[in-house]
């Protein structure tokens, strides 16, 4: 823990303009969707923690820092942590991965819905905050 009136690392400020790719995967987790935050390797482990303890509050989920220095977020949460992460000063935050843009199937449970909703209004505001 830092001390009381300490300033945050030189490291934390630096990686603010780092180019943070975010993306959803399935991939050595027995079928599980995990949002994976690349791009922040540079920030400490205790730093990275602190960040990856916001995200899961904010988000209502568990999650880990890897062996690599990724933030892994458990469930398909990528739309959501791009706010986040845009929200706390990050600047080129993206969301990685060619996932087709699927429709909703006529039958979708209101958390689906719910979902691409929240989805599709991050995309729009991240549309917008960077045509600005």
């Amino acid at each position: 823990a830092r001390p009381k009136g300490g300033s945050a690392p030189k490291a934390a400020g630096a990686t603010k303009e780092a180019r943070v790719r975010i993306e959803e995967t399935k991939a050595g987790r027995k079928g599980k969707t995990c949002t994976v935050v690349k791009g922040l390797e540079r920030l400490s482990k205790e730093d990275a923690k602190d960040l990856l303890k916001k995200i899961k509050a904010k988000v209502s989920v568990g999650g880990s820092v890897s062996e690599k220095g990724e933030l892994e977020v458990q469930g398909g949460h990528a739309p959501l942590v791009v706010n986040i992460l845009l929200d706390l000063g990050y600047k080129d935050v993206k969301v990685s991965g060619g996932k087709p843009n699927a429709a909703l199937k006529w039958n979708a449970s209101k958390e689906e819905r719910d979902r691409a909703d929240a989805a599709k209004a991050a995309v729009d505001q991240q549309k917008v905050w960077v045509s600005v």
